[in-house]
């Protein structure tokens, strides 16, 4: 199994490069500020998503999963299962960061003290939205003709008898 960059697909790659981003910015970026009066403090996606970040995680571990299957082999049956599979994990994780992002802030409830969403947050959200529609597209693109990613797929012929001689 040799890695070929040449089978990866557009959805495939897009997948990989959103996982990439998502994965970058879970760790790095701010993605909430905590105020109170003249203090205030911001936390990374990995620090706050306590729970949520083990299914981000996964999808972009599925991600990863979905373009190195297809560069590394020549049959369709693992990439197509790994592109359902990455697909259901990506679109489970927008739903928790829409949730997450737009609807419910983390933060206590409390008039005094102010949770806001940073630009990690809603790169976060983008990210996981295009990591699903490149897990989709990837489901759903088939790969032109080509005879020599073909040839290494074994065909067996249902009337070729037990010799493999016809009939």
């Amino acid at each position: 199994m040799d890695f070929q960059a040449r089978r990866l697909r557009r959805g495939e790659m897009l997948a990989a490069a959103a996982a990439l981003v998502l994965l970058v910015d879970l760790f790095a970026l701010s993605w909430y500020t905590v105020s109170a009066g003249a203090l205030s403090a911001s936390a990374n996606g990995w620090d706050v998503l306590t729970v949520s970040r083990w299914f981000i995680l996964l999808a972009v571990a599925a991600a990863f999963a979905l373009a190195w299957a297809q560069a590394t082999h020549p049959a369709p049956a693992l990439p197509s299962s790994l592109s359902v599979i990455a697909t259901v994990l990506a679109l489970i994780a927008a739903i928790i960061l829409v949730f997450r992002v737009l609807l419910t802030l983390p933060g206590p409830d409390d008039a005094l003290v102010q949770t806001g969403a940073d630009a990690g947050a809603y790169i976060g959200l983008l990210a996981a939205l295009v990591m699903f529609a490149g897990s989709l597209w990837s489901l759903r693109e088939e790969d032109p003709p080509d005879p020599e990613r073909n040839a290494a797929i074994p065909v067996v012929r249902l009337e070729d008898g037990p010799t493999g001689q016809p009939g």
